[in-house]
């Protein structure tokens, strides 16, 4: 991890073929225009709704995959040019409904502070640290593990990314991202306006509201099985290091091929935060050929869902921990010390 020769080498997957990145978005694009077009026509005739919404799962797969498009042309690695990752960019985040400058603008902040415990807060899941729980009051806490339920995140995240996230300018926002903020608000409703006079307003939402949800979903559920598990890196800044941050900060979420293709090989996501400049289809190459980056235990499928429970980053262990194994612990350890009866009482940990 220390040897500066395989890390300089990897720069020789930084090259975008043009030929690969439009064969990728002529498999996104036109699949995902043709069956939204299909869904539509299914639902103006009167096939039953349950069959449109069963459709509309294999439709936001290639949402998931223009996404992955949209992801790469925020760090230009998906073509040489950067106007023309620009162009594709703002095109991809029309067509998905959300703003890609301000997307860039909080990932690129995402990838310069991964796992750097003093500069949390934009482009990461809210993470607290033992101490930081423990010093915080009931509401904090209730709150906290409220936001990191995957009942929450998974049923209302999506909700509140589209609806509030994705619609107005955040505090760290600049006028590029403000403005394109507030055009792909435009386009939403000229997208209204123009569903009202053809296909039919409640159309229009019975189907893309489905899409963008269950897309926003596997994109939400995938960042956080790609930055918290178990055994994730967090350090404060005076010891944080940029190559343990990707490599070990980051997941290799094992998947199976039909997933792997599904979302544009972004389980190798310790390479591409080692490498942000390597498009999406030289990962699976890159980790090939470099010995180095298998040696980085993998994360399982089912594994990854177990990861969710995990709220609270253990200084003392570097690892990420349960609630309940917090109040077992401090349980234990005032049961050791003093022999009191009253614990959850004296500790707070109860709420």
């Amino acid at each position: 991890m220390k040897n500066p020769e395989w890390l300089m080498n990897l720069s020789k997957f930084e090259k975008p073929e043009i030929k690969k990145s439009v064969l990728q978005m002529l498999t996104s694009f036109v699949p995902y225009v043709a069956l939204l077009i299909f869904m539509f026509i299914m639902l103006s005739a009167g096939i039953s709704y349950w069959i449109v919404l069963f459709l509309s799962i294999f439709t936001s797969i290639f949402m998931v995959r223009i996404f992955i498009i949209l992801h790469d042309c925020g760090h230009y690695s998906y073509f040489k040019s950067k106007k023309a990752n620009t162009i594709v960019g703002y095109i991809s985040g029309y067509i998905l409904l959300m703003p890609f400058a301000e997307f860039r603008h909080s990932h690129s902040i995402h990838h310069a502070t991964n796992g750097n415990l003093d500069k949390r807060g934009i482009g990461d899941v809210w993470t607290m640290t033992v101490k930081e729980y423990l010093a915080s009051g009931k509401l904090k806490r209730f709150v906290y593990r409220g936001f990191r339920s995957p009942y929450v995140f998974l049923l209302i995240g999506p909700l509140i990314q589209f609806l509030y996230f994705n619609r107005f300018p955040t505090a760290s926002s600049k006028k590029k991202q403000k403005i394109n903020i507030y055009l792909t608000d435009i386009v939403i409703l000229s997208s209204l306006i123009a569903a009202y006079y053809t296909v039919g307003l409640i159309n229009y939402i019975l189907v893309m509201a489905p899409l963008i949800f269950i897309a926003q979903d596997i994109g939400i559920l995938l960042f956080f099985i790609q930055h918290q598990f178990e055994h994730v890196y967090w350090a404060d800044s005076k010891h944080w290091d940029v190559v343990k941050a990707s490599l070990l900060g980051s997941s290799f979420y094992k998947l199976p091929k039909v997933l792997q293709w599904i979302t544009g090989n972004i389980m190798f996501h310790h390479v591409h935060h080692l490498r942000p400049g390597i498009p999406n289809y030289k990962l699976n190459q890159c980790f090939n050929e470099v010995p180095e980056l298998r040696d980085i235990k993998p994360v399982k499928l089912f594994e990854g869902f177990r990861g969710l429970s995990h709220k609270l980053w253990d200084e003392d262990n570097e690892m990420l921990i349960k609630v309940s194994q917090l109040r077992k612990r401090t349980v234990f350890q005032i049961k050791n010390s003093s022999g009191l009866s009253n614990l959850s009482g004296m500790t707070g940990l109860s709420s």
